[in-house]
């Protein structure tokens, strides 16, 4: 829900007016796109091409449906050729009006430049039908800027009758009308929203939950009721005399802390806000615990190019990285603007980072950094919680070895009712080697030393031969229904702690990949709800087809990986997994899991030599021999 900052004037609204009850005769959230409405493309102008790569494409495409941070909107451009003031019409399908109505939505505008621009809009409304010559101006010049605005407009007169409402858009200063929560009616007298860490590392103590309140449309707020329950514990918070202005926020937190959390366990909570005394307003949360740490990994993200002399900074601490951290660090370099780029990869990053390099985000969090803070950010990173171990496994779907089928492995460390985390996949190609190709040059502002030392690259000229330069984790591949957001239903929403879920995706090798045995298949966990990423795992080896299905001992055997030992299983069974050293000593045991189908589990060995690996599925044990 959009925080809403009331900018029209209500004072012909039910300021005054004894409580109404909520009443909602249309509401429209654009999930279905346009259906119903009518749309006008009054000025005929062409979009210039900035509006072009956002989805304008062509004369008549005055609203289109487009999605800003995953909620569908409504968008209106202003950037035409020749440049020229808008006039694109979206107007509502028939809506009957009720006693002391009004008309809300929310409004937004972005710029295709950096600097802020102000959108310019005017309301309309038709008591006969949609063509243009049918409506009269019911509020003319509003506006609309980068922060979200909600807006009202008293409906009162047109009480009893069938009405058409239309935003058109008159602007012309180069931007983009975003317009979304189209509403009829008599809005709730308040929204509520609960604030709270919703990933909790420290158990020992329970949260002391925020409320934030925002005042409807339609009167003031006078007194406020709260009640607090989770499980059997209920605390409550009165505010008995206050004036809260339609639109304005109000801000309290319960007096007493939730109980602590038990480790694993969903912590689901409700909260129910009485308003004025006459109208409940309610919310829910749930609080994440995990019940141990499981194999953690992090996820470094640098934006680069072959044209940027600074970038090679990023080739210099990503290597590092690599040096420093081989198992639990994961490197992915998404080059903008040269031969390597790959389209979807450069266009989600460069959204997210901006369009200059170097660039870099860790697990996909909201700061973005330089690569030189890579390892600083990592030591940070790497002790949140992970919530899951996570695996991946490639293999030829057959012997033709054209398409490679990857299988992941998912195993929670809690039980949740209401999680959505999402898999994305991602290829990329390391020692990225192009003798004699200047498209591979690396530009190097490094050279001759002025600028300080840099891995070596201060010994290198201003302009490095493709000879000379090896690029990795060069993106050459993406599996996701969109970059950013993952894969919609691979993995449940309702999770319960050990139980081990699988997805499997195929995909061709990519014209771009030169070496696929340079490739390494990288699987995301992502929390759908942030965009950040929870965990993460690797395979750089695509195993024969015939892997595919495991049918010896106990339907289950054990290979050697670079970061240790893969357990790999066929079966409906709880497994556990137990690594010994030939003299007896246990290095590593994975937590049990209900494991339904084909999974892998991965045991982190560090250190060479023979580990005897015990594998017991419903208390049938088998042991595996292996060798790293």
């Amino acid at each position: 829900m959009k925080k809403l900052t009331l900018i029209a004037s209500l004072s012909l609204l039910l300021c005054g007016a004894s409580a109404t009850a909520a009443e909602t005769n249309f509401e429209w959230d654009f999930s279905k796109g346009f259906e119903g409405f009518t749309i006008y493309d009054i000025d005929g102008k062409k979009p210039q091409s900035a509006a072009q790569q956002l989805g304008f494409a062509s004369t008549g495409d005055s609203w289109i449906q487009l999605f800003y941070y995953k909620d569908p909107v409504a968008a209106s451009n202003s950037t035409h050729s020749p440049i020229g003031k808008a006039e694109d019409w979206l107007i509502t399908p028939a809506i009957t009006v009720g006693e002391n109505n009004i008309f809300t939505f929310d409004a937004t505008t972005v710029a295709y430049g950096g600097a802020d621009k102000v959108a310019e809009f005017d309301i309309k409304i038709s008591t006969t039908g949609t063509n243009v010559e049918d409506f009269t101006l019911l509020a003319e010049k509003e506006t609309a800027t980068s922060k979200w605005s909600a807006l009202a407009y008293d409906l009162s007169e047109y009480a009893g009758q069938t009405v058409y409402l239309a935003i058109v858009n008159v602007g012309r200063s180069k931007d983009v009308l975003i317009v979304d929560n189209l509403f009829v009616g008599i809005p709730a007298l308040a929204e509520v929203e609960a604030v709270y860490t919703r990933i909790q590392e420290n158990t020992n103590s329970g949260q002391r939950i925020q409320v934030n309140l925002t005042a409807g449309l339609a009167e003031s707020i006078t007194s406020i009721e709260a009640t607090l329950t989770c499980g059997d514990f209920t605390t409550t918070r009165n505010v008995l005399e206050t004036n809260i202005q339609p639109g304005a926020g109000y801000s309290f937190q319960f007096n007493e802390s939730l109980p602590a959390p038990t480790p694993g366990d969903a912590q689901e909570f409700f909260i129910d806000v009485v308003v004025n005394g006459v109208e409940t307003v309610s919310t829910t949360g749930e609080i994440i615990t995990q019940a141990y740490q499981p194999t953690k990994r992090v996820v470094c993200e640098e934006q680069t190019g072959t044209w940027c002399g600074w970038c090679p900074r990023g080739h210099v601490y990503m290597e590092k990285m690599d040096e420093d951290y081989p198992d639990t660090y994961i490197g992915i370099a998404s080059h903008i603007g040269d031969v390597m780029q790959n389209y979807d990869y450069a266009s989600y990053t460069s959204a997210n980072l901006g369009g200059g390099a170097p660039a870099g985000r860790v697990q996909r969090s909201s700061e973005v950094c330089d690569p030189s803070q890579f390892p600083s950010l990592y030591k940070s990173y790497i002790k949140t919680p992970a919530l899951a171990d996570i695996s991946i496994y490639a293999y030829w779907k057959d012997d033709t070895q054209k398409e490679i089928v990857l299988r992941t492995s998912t195993t929670f460390a809690l039980n949740a009712s209401n999680l959505e985390t999402r898999l994305e996949y991602v290829i990329v190609e390391d020692d990225v080697n192009q003798p004699g190709d200047n498209r591979y040059d690396q530009s190097n502002y490094y050279a001759g030393g002025g600028s300080g030392t840099m891995g070596g690259y201060e010994n290198l000229p201003s302009t490095v031969e493709a000879a000379k330069m090896f690029y990795d984790d060069v993106v050459r591949h993406v599996i996701t229904d969109e970059v950013g957001e993952g894969i919609a239903g691979s993995v449940p929403t309702f999770i319960e702690k050990d139980v081990t879920y699988t997805h499997s995706t195929e995909m061709t090798i990519p014209q771009s990949v030169i070496n696929i045995e340079n490739c390494e298949f990288i699987v995301l966990l992502i929390d759908y709800q942030t965009g950040n990423i929870l965990n993460a795992a690797k395979c750089n080896t695509v195993n024969p087809a015939s892997v595919g299905t495991i049918e010896h001992n106990n339907n289950t055997r054990a290979i050697a990986t670079d970061n240790g030992v893969r357990v790999e299983v066929n079966t409906d069974a709880n497994v556990e997994v137990h690594v010994y050293t030939t003299d007896g000593r246990l290095v590593h045991t994975a937590a049990p899991r209900q494991v339904s189908g084909q999974a892998t589990i991965d045991c982190p060995i560090s250190g060479q030599g023979v580990y005897l690996v015990n594998v017991v599925c419903d208390g049938v044990a088998s042991t595996h021999k292996v060798i790293l």
